[in-house]
């Protein structure tokens, strides 16, 4: 496959629809009150929505030939070790050794590995749509807002490739969608366990645990504020103190795992 800095990274995308400075984050503003509402899956149907615990980084099979059939030959002067990136795009390494790679200015995050001409023409092909999609219906995403994508190519020129996505909004520490979305078992793994759901608040704890599980996937996508230390030494305190108090205590770990863990939080400042 091609690599970074060879031809077929000259693809255009549509404007992005985040909109720097909306207050009300976490809401569509629909600016155009006629507008029927209608979902990303009935205008492109090889969109589907995904949750950030559904990633495959952890899956990866690649396995690499132990007969090379070339020597690789460094080139005369080489000083830096690093593939080209495509334009716009910035490359991150997961403190567990993954690569990712992140938009700036669309606030796009993918695991796909777009330094294949192939696969970024798929990637940037399912932004255009989905801003496109925004723009068409007049919604503004918050300026919080990331955008996670993934694509699963097609096998055969005959078959369409298969994207799959999810947005992130920092300010409600929530991820959602742009179709509607049954809350049961063929999509949400934790309905196996939790039966009688029949309002959003319900699964306000379910929906933040998959925010920060996204946080742990692409933790660029979060700025470590001081108030956040203070809230996560905020939550090790008071599980050092349930363990203490309470002989059901349901704090996740031990009473000297918490303390090495908050012994650790108050370096972050």
């Amino acid at each position: 496959a091609p690599q970074g800095g060879e031809q077929g990274y000259d693809i255009a995308i549509t404007t992005s629809p985040i909109q720097e400075g909306v207050p009300e984050a976490g809401n569509w503003l629909d600016t155009r009150s006629s507008v029927t509402k209608y979902e990303l899956h009935d205008v492109h149907p090889h969109f589907y929505p995904m949750l950030p615990e559904t990633s495959t980084r952890y899956d990866a099979t690649g396995t690499i030939s132990r007969e090379s059939p070339d020597t690789y030959k460094i080139p005369h002067s080489t000083r830096r070790f690093e593939e080209e990136q495509p334009e716009g795009w910035k490359r991150s390494t997961h403190p567990e050794g993954a690569r990712y790679f992140f938009h700036p200015d669309k606030k796009v995050y993918t695991d796909a590995n777009i330094l294949d001409a192939d696969v970024l023409s798929e990637i940037e092909t399912a932004m255009t749509k989905i801003f496109g999609f925004c723009t068409d219906a007049g919604f503004m995403l918050p300026s919080s807002t990331n955008l996670v994508l993934d694509v699963e190519l097609a096998e055969s020129p005959d078959n369409d490739s298969i994207y799959k996505y999810y947005l992130v909004d920092h300010e409600y520490r929530s991820i959602f969608w742009l179709d509607d979305l049954a809350f049961d078992e063929e999509f949400f793994s934790i309905c196996y366990e939790v039966k009688g759901v029949s309002s959003s608040s319900h699964i306000r704890h379910h929906i933040e645990q998959q925010y920060w599980y996204h946080c742990h996937l692409f933790p660029t996508s979060l700025t470590l504020t001081p108030d956040l230390v203070d809230e996560l030494r905020d939550i090790l305190m008071h599980w050092i103190s349930d363990s203490f108090t309470s002989a059901t205590s349901t704090a996740p770990y031990t009473v000297g795992e918490l303390r090495d863990m908050l012994s650790l939080a108050k370096n972050f400042r």
